[in-house]
């Protein structure tokens, strides 16, 4: 597959807070997109610490797709709990936001800026992957290697709810939504309540 460059990211590797290396690079390569930034990530969680270092101004011609887990669909109930309570923020920021239904769960890790540049890797978009955990991602310059990605994410996001501007959803599977365990949505929405008190640690 041809490819211009294929560079290593990481984040420093001593213990506990770290400097947030891949996060500064994803904002600054997401600062400079023209077309879209597509993102997969099984787990969303930003925290205000996390936002200090985006830039508010958006270029508005810019798409931005972001593809996560769902009730249906997300292994851990920690972090979607959290996601659940800090979802209307990231609709706000002006992304198009897909919850994938199901089959299995999401667990890549990926985004693909301007359908040219594709990161894949362990980064989650939350505040242990910028801060505290050592986190890796590799860099691929290539127009092919993006749309085989992109597809990739297509094909999930084919399979996925789009998220309304209000949290509700807009386009989905009905018969994804009716698989939905009653007792897994109230229990993480009761969660929710608590673990926006420990974001930066789920």
């Amino acid at each position: 597959m041809p490819t211009r460059k294929i560079s290593f990211i990481t984040n420093p590797i001593q213990r506990m807070n770290k400097s947030p290396f891949i996060w500064k690079t994803f904002i600054k390569l997401s600062q400079q997109a023209e077309k879209s930034i597509v993102v997969q990530s099984p787990y969303i969680v930003p925290t205000k610490e996390m936002e200090q270092y985006i830039d508010k101004r958006v270029k508005p011609k810019v798409q931005r797709i972001i593809l996560t887990n769902s009730i249906t669909s997300t292994p851990n109930a920690m972090a979607f709990s959290a996601y659940l309570g800090v979802k209307n923020r990231v609709i706000k920021a002006g992304s198009k936001l897909y919850e994938y239904q199901k089959p299995y769960s999401i667990h890549g890790k990926s985004v693909v800026y301007d359908q040219r540049l594709s990161a894949v890797g362990s980064f989650n978009l939350d505040s242990r992957s910028v801060f505290l955990n050592t986190e890796s991602m590799v860099m691929v310059d290539s127009e092919e290697f993006a749309a085989e990605l992109t597809g990739a994410i297509e094909t999930k996001i084919s399979h996925s709810m789009l998220v309304g501007n209000e949290g509700e959803p807009v386009d989905f599977n009905a018969d994804s939504q009716k698989n939905v365990p009653p007792v897994k949505s109230a229990l993480l929405h009761i969660l929710s309540v608590f673990t926006r008190f420990w974001r930066h640690f789920v």
